[in-house]
């Protein structure tokens, strides 16, 4: 059996050093419907130079001495490869308009809780929590920097997170811890909407915007069942 690789390597842009060889795994695949036989399906590492457009084409001829004549119904597939370079996911206005909401909503919070100080026993806790809105809203930042995003003034953040604060002003603690294990699923799954929709080199900052919500549910839920240590979450959280 004799095997022919054509390939056609792009010349690479200026400026950069010359292409790199890249060892690629490849599957090629020959279908014959006229010739009696099996023809195996070949795994083999196949190098290719970085960038190329390769077609594998596969010639089989009798191994026999006979002079006995066979059509063989030869196709060519492209040579699918992958060596890491995968088109990359661009950022829509989407994501973009959603990231600096989601910035903007974590200042909002910090005020909240801290809003909340002055209306629950439990100061200390509710110091934390305010702490973690801050945490997860400066892990985006540097993709607010990379993308230009601009947000509002801060000062008028803090106003609009301290005006939620009469919604809940009247609770007791038991009906508050109750309302967070209740409402911050659907904030979670916000986030994790927003990872979905997000580029993969953004998605390590934005798990930690997601992974906020997860302490902050877990610490909830934990209050509720009296567990004396609540706080390790949001502390766990902080210490990331």
């Amino acid at each position: 059996v004799e095997r022919y690789l054509c390939s056609t390597a792009h010349t690479p842009p200026s400026g950069r050093a010359g292409p790199q060889l890249v060892q690629s795994s490849a599957e090629l695949w020959l279908k014959n419907s006229s010739f009696q036989g099996r023809l195996p399906i070949e795994y083999r590492p196949v190098p290719l130079m970085a960038g190329a457009t390769a077609v594998a084409i596969q010639q089989t001829r009798p191994r026999h001495t006979s002079r006995q004549i066979v059509n063989i119904k030869l196709r060519a597939y492209v040579l699918c490869f992958n060596d890491g370079r995968s088109k990359k996911m661009k950022a829509t206005d989407k994501y973009l308009k959603t990231l600096l909401s989601y910035y903007e909503e974590e200042i909002e919070g910090e005020a909240y809780f801290y809003g909340l100080v002055d209306h629950f026993e439990e100061q200390e806790k509710l110091t934390v929590l305010a702490r973690v809105e801050r945490c997860a809203a400066e892990s985006v930042v540097p993709l607010l920097e990379k993308y230009g995003l601009v947000s509002r003034d801060e000062s008028e953040l803090k106003t609009r997170g301290e005006s939620y604060v009469g919604r809940h002003a009247s609770f007791d603690w038991f009906e508050f811890m109750t309302y967070m294990v209740n409402r911050y699923p659907g904030y979670l799954e916000d986030f994790t909407a927003l990872e979905r929709m997000a580029p993969e080199e953004d998605r390590y900052a934005l798990n930690s915007l997601t992974n906020h919500e997860v302490a902050a549910i877990e610490f909830a839920k934990r209050e509720l069942a009296g567990e004396p240590d609540s706080l390790v979450p949001l502390y766990d959280y902080l210490n990331t």
